[in-house]
């Protein structure tokens, strides 16, 4: 034994998916085009009642990346092509996955992790898992707001792109993930 806890999370997008006869909702698109904050969190609540039933602690959700290409295969994933919708979509279903205290997990909560960070959702060739090409001001102010909303509202982790933004891959990109996410954000979750 070396003394290395195991925790494991299920892709919990739109419900309770992976749990017989758990409760399905409209995929985040759907949610997003709702433009009601209150359904994302309810949603979100339910699901980690559920989740939390079946003892999984983590969800991997929600998806808060840009849609800016029809083309891509994950459009139904997130909220939309809007910063502001994913961002506040986005930080309802955090509370609804957490609770209202990140540092206290309730019983019927479920940590979050919140993906793709960054830039995931606008790939150059419009399919998943490829380079994308992105405006430093707009991977900042667009792409990086919704996250910024996620991680204020508590979210305790972050998946990471496993594709590039700008020729750099982002698991190896110093300034979004130390500057940007740990530093600026003053935050001490886990990526």
């Amino acid at each position: 034994e070396i003394g290395i806890p195991c925790i494991y999370g299920l892709d919990q997008n739109h419900g309770t998916t992976y749990t017989l006869g758990g409760v399905l909702f409209p995929q985040n698109i759907n949610v997003g085009a709702s433009f009601n904050p209150a359904l994302a969190r309810v949603a979100a609540e339910i699901t980690a009642y559920e989740t939390r039933a079946a003892n999984c602690p983590w969800t991997y959700s929600p998806t808060v990346d840009l849609t800016r290409d029809p083309r891509w295969s994950r459009v139904w994933e997130n909220y939309g092509e809007d910063p502001l919708v994913n961002a506040i979509m986005g930080a309802e279903q955090v509370k609804g996955f957490q609770g209202e205290n990140p540092n206290k997990i309730g019983k019927n909560n479920i940590a979050s992790s919140v993906k793709h960070y960054l830039g995931y959702g606008a790939p150059r060739t419009g399919k998943d898992r490829t380079p994308a090409y992105i405006s430093p001001s707009d991977l900042r102010e667009k792409f990086f707001e919704p996250f910024r909303a996620c991680i204020e509202a508590g979210a305790l982790t972050v998946m990471v792109n496993s594709g590039s933004i700008n020729g750099r891959p982002v698991h190896a990109n110093y300034e979004l993930l130390t500057k940007w996410l740990k530093e600026d954000l003053n935050w001490d979750g886990m990526i």
